[in-house]
């Protein structure tokens, strides 16, 4: 590789003017989680991102509201996540509780998502194989049994 050379060019890059861009000043409020209510009614103008939906559309206000964490309602959707870690741990009968673990899995997906239809329809998905995981690993052992005593 003797004699072998390389030559960077020189690139000349222009010097570009940004315009000053004007920012007008906003006056943001420190608000805690708890002081939204009163920040409301103390500025009726002033719209939170995270405020519930049925304060938004003002549609049964008497209505009990779910538990919130840092003001995002929760769904209520059965996920049956511990039941399928311990069907796959314990009774993994034709790989069902595999199968009950993703269904699981994908319920806790559409409960982030906040789609409750899909939710559910993953949830019983999930349970309906925990059961059948169950049932037929209790099956197996019975037969295994009877067969092991008969001999």
């Amino acid at each position: 590789m003797e004699g072998f050379e390389f030559e960077i060019p020189n690139i000349e890059i222009p010097d570009i003017e940004i315009p000053d861009i004007e920012i007008p000043d906003i006056e943001i409020p420190d608000i805690e989680i708890g002081e939204m209510e009163t920040a409301e009614i103390e500025n009726p103008d002033m719209e939170f991102e995270t405020e519930d939906r049925a304060r938004r559309t003002n549609r049964n206000a008497n209505r009990r509201v779910p538990q919130q964490v840092k003001g995002y309602r929760l769904v209520k959707v059965k996920d049956y996540i511990r039941c399928s870690v311990c069907t796959v741990t314990f009774c993994n009968f034709m790989f069902l509780g595999t199968s009950a673990l993703i269904c699981s899995l994908k319920a806790i997906h559409f409960k982030i998502r906040r789609d409750v239809s899909g939710g559910r329809i993953f949830g019983c998905c999930a349970l309906t194989a925990n059961i059948v995981a169950i049932i037929g690993t209790i099956i197996c052992i019975i037969v295994f049994a009877v067969i092991l005593v008969s001999e």
